[in-house]
């Protein structure tokens, strides 16, 4: 990705900074701001064609996972492992409005840890027979 603005430094100077140990580096204002818009607008676009492989991937080790279980356990799993599925379906639609870009982070950040808390909750929950 080409930031507008991104030919400030060229590579000698980028290289002297990063040789000398030199770990925090100041933007302007203007330059953060473009960064942080291109940067949403990026990361919301990709996972618009990420998300389907996340999908796909969530329903074969669904599958997989299914396959395994005890039948007196399966409709405990699938109430509480759907929502994993649901999270990741939700943050791939707000994807699709660019009006939420801006908020990506935040949607795709929290419903992740939703989904892993999920994950280890579920866990708990079906090896104690709950």
């Amino acid at each position: 990705m080409k930031l507008q603005g991104s030919n400030i430094l060229g590579q000698e100077q980028i290289d002297l900074l990063t040789t000398r140990g030199l770990n925090f580096v100041w933007f302007p204002k203007q330059l953060e701001t473009i960064y942080r818009f291109q940067y949403q607008n990026g990361a919301a676009y990709e996972f618009r064609y990420r998300a389907p492989i996340i999908l796909i991937l969530y329903l074969f080790l669904s599958f997989g996972i299914y396959q395994v279980l005890p039948t007196e356990q399966v409709l405990s799993w699938l109430s509480y492992y759907s929502w994993v599925g649901i999270i990741v379906l939700i943050a791939w639609i707000l994807s699709f409005i660019k009006k939420l870009n801006q908020w990506f982070d935040y949607y795709v950040g929290i419903g992740s840890s939703a989904a892993v808390a999920i994950t280890f909750i579920l866990i708990n929950v079906l090896e104690n027979g709950q």
